[in-house]
């Protein structure tokens, strides 16, 4: 029983997003959910056990707004917001960290044999992203670019000299 309690407290964290309003959003999927994504949406759930679909999920594109409102369009409706307007004013970030909440949502449908490893996956990829942006960041701020830029920026002055 205290293993429940856990994972339920861990969906809490990883399977909801505040947009820009300050209102809390939690992705819960149901069997419900389950069928209605695949009737109405086209989209089986069981497809995130491949890595690929779950990478382009949690990449946040336009299919994963439409299935992120239909996930939500109870508490949409209990709010009364529009999935309209609740994306309107979401930018790349909000969507992304809609989109990591939407594919824990997702995760924590599937059965626990299925569901650990795909935890494990998505905590390395979200581990990598942090990590790439600061050393891109970092890259970005080195001695070196500033240098090239410097030397860019010559360039082409030259020219139009």
């Amino acid at each position: 029983m205290p293993k429940q309690k856990k994972i339920k407290k861990h969906e809490e964290t990883l399977n909801t997003f505040k947009d820009r309003k300050g209102r809390k959003w939690t992705f819960r999927v149901t069997a419900k959910h389950a069928m209605g994504l695949h009737d109405d949406m086209d989209f089986d759930v069981r497809s995130i056990e491949n890595l690929e679909t779950l990478a382009d999920l949690a990449g946040g594109d336009m299919e994963l707004l439409r299935l992120m409102a239909y996930v939500l369009q109870g508490q949409l409706e209990s709010r009364g917001v529009t999935a309209d307007e609740l994306f309107d004013d979401m930018d790349g970030d909000d969507i992304q960290s809609a989109g990591w909440a939407f594919v824990h949502g997702l995760i924590f449908f599937l059965p626990s044999h299925t569901r650990n490893p795909l935890l494990a996956w998505a905590s390395r990829v979200r581990t990598i992203q942090n990590q790439s942006g600061s050393a891109i960041a970092s890259r970005i701020n080195s001695e070196e670019m500033t240098d090239e830029i410097e030397k860019m920026i010559e360039s082409l002055m030259d020219v139009k000299s």
